[in-house]
């Protein structure tokens, strides 16, 4: 059987395989049309760069005992390319290198005040910003539109780990999208009150985004 030249391989990796976090991302992703183990050798290192594109959203979706309300990311303060490095497991991609840095300040909750709630809640004078790391990308048997996303989120010094679902498109650009929930007391993060204490915002919250990704 005649094997691909190496310049084929690496222009389909190229063309099929980024990054999330999502991105996030989140951010946050990257992904895949097929099977990276028949494009690529098993833990062989790539690296490649990335961009949002301007039409990119990641907002956090709060709630109190009477409304909601959410702060949307400046996703255009987000405008160097970001370095990816990855290595390839079968159905799964590894990774090495994809962390996505969110400045608190970038935030925007509507109102002079909510944010102001908003950077107290988290510490901002203190931890001004929110770390997101891409661990790896597991497709769904058979389904390359869909796919699960391990990532490490760190909020005022303290990481957890995730698992979300996300939803590929790469019709024209690799657009990823997911939500994830997350209890903000597992980040030590005490909820505020207003009003002497009738209204409570709720430890639940949601980090949703919608994900543009081109390589440059």
């Amino acid at each position: 059987m005649k094997t691909k030249p190496a310049q084929e391989i690496f222009s389909l990796v190229i063309l099929y395989n980024l990054k999330k976090l999502l991105s996030i991302l989140l951010f946050a992703v990257l992904t895949s049309f097929v099977k990276v183990s028949e494009l690529v050798p098993l833990n062989k290192e790539y690296r490649t760069q990335i961009f949002f594109s301007s039409n990119s959203s990641l907002r956090i979706n709060c709630k109190t005992n009477i409304n909601k309300f959410y702060c949307d990311f400046d996703i255009n303060k987000v405008s160097d390319s970001l370095e990816i490095s990855y290595s390839t497991n079968g159905s799964k991609l590894d990774f090495s290198k994809a962390s996505l840095i969110l400045p608190n300040l970038f935030f925007n909750c509507g109102g002079r005040q909510i944010n102001k709630d908003f950077h107290a809640l988290l510490k901002t004078e203190e931890f001004p910003e929110i770390q997101l790391t891409l661990i790896n990308l597991s497709f769904l048997e058979k389904d390359a539109c869909n796919a699960i996303v391990t990532v490490d989120i760190e909020i005022c010094d303290i990481i957890k780990t995730y698992k979300i679902p996300v939803t590929i498109n790469t019709d024209n650009s690799i657009n990823v999208a997911g939500k994830l929930p997350i209890d903000i007391l597992d980040f030590s993060l005490e909820p505020p009150t207003k009003v002497l204490g009738m209204i409570k915002v709720s430890n639940e919250i949601e980090i949703e985004f919608h994900l543009n990704i081109n390589i440059c």
